[in-house]
């Protein structure tokens, strides 16, 4: 709407509420332009940020509006207006939105609320006052709530996995989104950990990430593998359960095989997880083991064969698909004493491949599948055992 156009009294359009007259609004934008201040280009170089509201007329004197415009010139043709807007209620609070458009030179009378501002203002504010909810929000419950997220999100994430597998079949594909889900919540998690930490706070826990993401993996294997009526072992489940004691000296007992197991660290000691091996090289490493008045007590430790290597997989678990016991607390400096770690790649057999001598049989705990190996070209890791 024009100068010319707009109403000197107190009507007002069709279908917008009165709020202040034009010569007010001009007063008012006129009052507001000196206390600010410009320069010859016609740029402002003030706002008057704390200015309260005030505009009796209207049929709700307690709350109303009350808006002004200000050009600066941007090109020849065109300039950007911004209008400042304040909204004001009984008690004094006061409320500033900015709303900002790029259109044609305008009058500064054409400032009566046209509907598009209108709807912009009212989205504007709820978004306003949305964010000022949210903002009394702890560290510890920002993080809980985005903790929760996270895990919603990765479950979700493996759900998507296993339904595109069902339908191409491609395992390898699986297994490497399955990988993304996994190090984009770990990803996660550890960034909520330590926003939570920067913000002056904590989360409520720390330290559970594995315990939860096991957890998940559980839960949507069991989904991704319901198939009753079936006859698959994903409805039958047979077999015999696993049991296993930690015997507190570096050592694991599997109770249903009768093995019991070298447990890793991550102290750089022997048994660190990430000591890696030529086949040659890990009967080696179980000789030293033996050596010296062996370990636990004992000094018939031996590299398991395929069979007995098998029998720490967990098929219906990834990253790593192996028992838990010997996957639990890992940490950097943690020794056999107070952590069970397990590297998630390839670990060595005794037992060679029959077709190619040259060659050995191993697990790979990211997803317990089992390979032959090159003896001489690949190095991989070891896990003692001994009975049986």
């Amino acid at each position: 709407m024009r100068a010319s156009s707009v109403p000197r009294g107190p009507a007002s359009r069709a279908g917008i509420e009165p709020t202040c007259n034009a010569s007010r609004a001009r007063r008012r934008v006129s009052r507001s332009r000196r206390r600010a201040g410009t320069h010859g280009s016609g740029k402002r170089v003030g706002v008057d940020a704390d200015r309260p509201a005030q505009c009796p007329c209207g049929p709700h004197p307690g709350r109303c509006v009350t808006t002004h415009t200000r050009t600066v010139r941007a090109t020849r043709s065109a300039r950007a207006t911004s209008t400042e807007a304040w909204a004001g209620a009984t008690g004094g609070a006061v409320v500033r939105v900015m709303l900002a458009k790029f259109e044609e030179p305008r009058s500064v009378t054409d400032v009566l609320m046209p509907n598009r501002l209108r709807s912009a203002l009212g989205i504007a504010l709820a978004a306003l006052c949305a964010g000022t909810a949210l903002a009394g929000q702890t560290p510890a419950q920002t993080c809980e709530s985005g903790k929760n997220k996270a895990a919603g999100a990765y479950a979700i994430c493996r759900q998507q996995a296993d339904a595109k597998y069902a339908i191409t079949g491609d395992g390898a594909a699986r297994t490497a989104a399955l990988q993304r889900c996994a190090d984009k919540f770990a990803t996660k998690w550890a960034g909520l950990e330590a926003r939570a930490i920067a913000a002056g706070g904590s989360c409520p826990s720390v330290g559970e990430q594995a315990a939860i993401q096991g957890f998940i993996d559980t839960q949507t294997a069991a989904v991704a593998a319901a198939c009753a009526g079936t006859g698959q072992d994903g409805e039958l489940q047979k077999g015999l359960a696993r049991a296993y004691v930690d015997n507190g000296d570096g050592t694991i007992t599997d109770t249903t095989t009768g093995l019991m197991w070298e447990k890793l660290s991550d102290d750089g000691s022997m048994h660190d997880k990430d000591d890696t091996f030529a086949w040659p090289g890990a009967f080696g490493e179980i000789t030293a083991l033996n050596g010296g008045g062996g370990f636990a007590g004992f000094t018939d430790w031996r590299l398991p064969n395929i069979n007995e290597l098998v029998t720490l997989s967990v098929y219906g678990a990834l990253f790593p698909s192996i028992a838990p016991a010997l996957d639990t607390a890992c940490a950097p400096g943690c020794t056999v004493l107070t952590c069970s770690c397990t590297t998630q790649f390839a670990y060595w057999s005794s037992s060679t491949y029959e077709l190619f001598p040259n060659l050995a049989w191993g697990v790979n705990t990211t997803d317990s599948y089992v390979n032959t190996f090159d003896k001489t070209f690949n190095q991989y890791y070891v896990r003692a055992v001994r009975g049986g």
